[in-house]
């Protein structure tokens, strides 16, 4: 499929950053890296961080931490109160009330898209024309429960479920017209119904998917982090960020990640990296 090749072509591995279907080309990422990749990704998908020695990540004692990051306070700090302003309290009340939350959007999408699926499940059980003229429908529902436990257990981060969303999404419409022609309801209003329904999911999805780089003041600029320049063995000159584990917006080619055997494949950036082996 695109999505292994594309992950060939950029890693080495058909699903980064786990080791599953590796193969040794040239620019591979060593099986070491892949695997802290790895580790980071299910650190920070839970604690917004990278101690990997945090007692949180034991026992499910992550869940408080990721739910108050999640669905508590993410949006409200791009509400600035202390201007003072009308302005200023106004959107840190929309903040509060969670309009502007990414995680309470998605946790909106998926509430309804289960709540559907359960009356679908209930209806099907009466008129099994339903289930029989819709099995597909309901083979994917199941799909992407499946893939939602998958996510929860494996890097639970909102940024994560994407595509989960889009297909949650999808099918819940469906799901609407399909009960919509089983029920006694007018057929002007049932369009109404699903118009309505619509516009509810674009007005939580366009939150989702824009609330970190913009708001009512306007886009957000990028972060700049302070850089250090080091050199690798090959004398390829690289930008390493001097606290935390981000470049942010810095130029090319930079990495938080520091490795001297680092080198160019080519001539230019755009020819890729590789490790050389000492």
């Amino acid at each position: 499929t695109i999505w292994v090749t594309r992950g060939y072509i950029q890693s080495g591995y058909p699903l980064f950053p786990t080791t599953i279907g590796k193969i040794n080309f040239k620019w591979t990422i060593p099986e070491e890296t892949t695997r802290m990749v790895e580790k980071e990704v299910y650190v920070y998908a839970r604690l917004d961080n990278i101690d990997y020695d945090s007692p949180l990540l034991k026992d499910y004692k992550w869940l408080k931490p990721w739910a108050n990051y999640n669905f508590l306070n993410n949006g409200n700090n791009m509400a600035d109160t202390n201007s003072g302003t009308f302005y200023s309290y106004f959107m840190h009340i929309i903040y509060s009330l969670g309009l502007f939350n990414a995680g309470i959007s998605f946790l909106f999408s998926v509430f309804v898209s289960l709540l559907l699926f359960c009356l679908y499940l209930v209806i099907s059980i009466k008129k099994t024309e339903l289930f029989k003229n819709n099995i597909i429908l309901l083979l994917l529902f199941i799909s992407c429960i499946v893939s939602l436990v998958f996510w929860f257990l494996k890097a639970p981060a909102i940024r994560f479920s994407n595509g989960l969303s889009i297909m949650l999404l999808c099918l819940s419409l469906i799901i609407i017209k399909s009960l919509f022609n089983f029920s006694l309801i007018k057929e002007h209003h049932k369009n109404n119904m699903v118009l309505f329904a619509l516009l509810t999911y674009i007005w939580h999805f366009c939150i989702y998917y824009y609330v970190d780089i913009y708001h009512f003041k306007g886009f957000i600029p990028l972060r700049k982090a302070n850089m250090v320049t080091q050199t690798t063995k090959s004398g390829l000159k690289v930008l390493v960020p001097t606290a935390r584990y981000q470049s942010w917006n810095s130029e090319l080619p930079s990495t938080p990640n520091f490795d001297e055997n680092l080198s160019l494949i080519g001539d230019k950036i755009e020819d890729g990296f590789y490790i050389q082996k000492d």
